[in-house]
């Protein structure tokens, strides 16, 4: 009688071990957990506020200073990626695994995309149809100029300079020189649906941030401008970090009913 007491004692403690074990591991799995880290500026780069961080579930936009928290995390490999318009992160992804325990410093630095890179040498190749004639032409940037203390790139078309421009944290500006001043034509970052007139009486209106547009270089997703010059009308697609990939010119400037030149991207240089 008392071996089999003994024996029921024993298969009791064992079972309540058991039970507490299967509870434990309940609870871990039910755990939740914290990602944190922290984006930095590399350059010049307009705000580190907002920038959506994600674990491909969750969600998070960082602080002023860049820092952000993604909360409610389950046990599990994750990959971490930052976005916002305009801007690019090195590394662009991490991945991470999340046990038992916070995963803190999940870092990545921040630098601004420019709408056209505006490095001397970068050259943009296109292939242009007039009616049905077609030729081929490209873009240089040739050298840089110095205005009122302000570093800015000669833009040429095949040999001729015909811009001077630069980027800045408004989008890309061109230098008038009749005026003597900067006028902004293109905003970038911009959103879908900004309106908007240059002091030379251009109005521009932002189509869409993210269309995809493809020509012989390839498929890139862009920023589309209706441009309404004073004695044209163009519709024209820029990829950012890679510059302008298509353009159509319309015959009238009162309607876009015919085409009268469209250029595409045949292939670039990006020094």
């Amino acid at each position: 009688m008392k071996a089999f007491r003994l024996l029921a004692f024993i298969c009791l403690v064992t079972s309540i071990i058991s039970c507490s074990n299967d509870n434990a591991t309940n609870d871990i799995s039910k755990n939740k957990f914290i990602i944190t880290g922290k984006i930095t500026a590399s350059g010049t780069v307009a705000s580190l506020a907002g920038i959506d961080v994600t674990d491909g579930v969750r969600h998070a936009l960082t602080d002023n200073a860049g820092n952000y928290s993604i909360v409610d995390v389950p046990a599990g490999n994750y990959t971490v990626v930052p976005s916002k318009d305009g801007l690019k992160f090195t590394p662009a992804v991490k991945s991470v695994s999340v046990v038992v325990a916070n995963v803190i410093l999940v870092d990545f630095v921040a630098t601004t995309v420019e709408l056209i890179p505006l490095n001397i040498g970068n050259i943009w190749n296109y292939k242009t149809t007039i009616d049905t004639a077609k030729t081929s032409n490209y873009n240089e940037v040739t050298s840089d100029t110095t205005i009122n203390g302000v570093i800015w790139f000669k833009l040429a078309l095949d040999t001729v300079t015909y811009s001077v421009v630069r980027n800045d944290l408004n989008g890309l500006l061109f230098y008038d020189k009749i005026k003597s001043i900067p006028m902004l034509y293109y905003k970038y970052p911009g959103i879908a649906g900004d309106t908007y007139m240059t002091p030379d009486s251009t109005f521009i209106t932002i189509v869409s941030i993210e269309e995809n547009v493809t020509v012989p270089a390839g498929t890139f997703k862009c920023y589309h401008y209706d441009m309404k010059y004073t004695d044209c009308l163009t519709d024209e697609w820029y990829s950012p970090g890679i510059g302008l990939v298509k353009l159509i010119q319309y015959k009238s400037k009162f309607n876009k009913m015919n085409i009268y030149k469209t250029v595409e991207l045949t292939s670039y240089i990006i020094k």
